[in-house]
């Protein structure tokens, strides 16, 4: 953006590539607007229709790359209650909203400069599971309390007053017994990673899946946070 919104480049010019005030080298603008075409192209390719967010090929890959970085970073597992009953009862249209809501309150809370650089990664993984992966280990607490507040306080309007009123929804379950569903709520499962915790990625999603199962335990709009020390434990 600061390139291609200056006027004081031409296609021809070159620029200077730098980092942590080192110099790396020169680009050009042909390469770079290939590059963007690239990724653009990637993104559109595996990217969920309902979320737009990345899905389950980049995540692997995202995965893989901070796994080899030998750095610590957190790995957020969101997961949503009671939404096959919503999603039956009211219509796959709402249920779809519900996909695009949560997806846009983790773009709303994860600075998008950290999207840009790669600190920080947003996937759906599928149905009703989203991940987040950041190198900025500490702010698992900070996010995780926002992304839960923002979602518990805009789910309300997706139900009618009725329900709002009740509290939840009255449906079916597997065994056509007549169910009481409270409002949807989500549960968010934190994986602390250090280095060389994980010999490799089947055994961190499993941790992750663990994590999201501790905070359904706490019964829905909770993230239960599992450290390094607990995955030793386990292990």
């Amino acid at each position: 953006r600061l390139i291609t919104d200056s006027d004081k480049f031409g296609f021809r010019d070159a620029f200077i590539i730098e980092a942590d005030n080192k110099y790396l080298g020169c680009g050009d603008f042909k390469t770079l607007l290939r590059k963007i075409t690239d990724l653009k192209v990637e993104a559109a390719q595996y990217a969920n229709p309902l979320s737009g967010l990345p899905g389950n090929v980049p995540i692997q890959k995202k995965l893989n790359k901070l796994l080899k970085s030998k750095r610590s970073f957190m790995l957020m597992y969101i997961d949503v209650d009671n939404f096959k009953a919503f999603n039956d009862n009211y219509s796959f249209e709402e249920g779809d909203q519900i996909i695009g809501l949560i997806a846009s309150i983790m773009n709303k809370v994860i600075p998008e400069e950290q999207l840009i650089h790669g600190e920080s990664f947003l996937g759906h993984i599928g149905g009703d599971d989203f991940v987040l992966m950041s190198t900025r280990c500490k702010k698992h607490k900070e996010w995780a309390k926002a992304i839960l507040a923002d979602f518990e306080y805009e789910v309300a309007r997706f139900y009618n007053e009725d329900d709002r009123k009740k509290g939840g929804i009255e449906a079916h379950d597997r065994n056509g017994e007549l169910c009481f569903y409270p409002l949807m709520s989500l549960s968010i499962g934190v994986l602390l990673v250090e280095p060389n915790l994980f010999a490799h990625r089947q055994q961190l999603s499993s941790y992750a899946t663990k994590a999201k199962k501790g905070a359904k335990a706490l019964g829905g709009n909770h993230y239960f946070v599992l450290h390094p020390t607990d995955v030793k434990n386990y292990q």
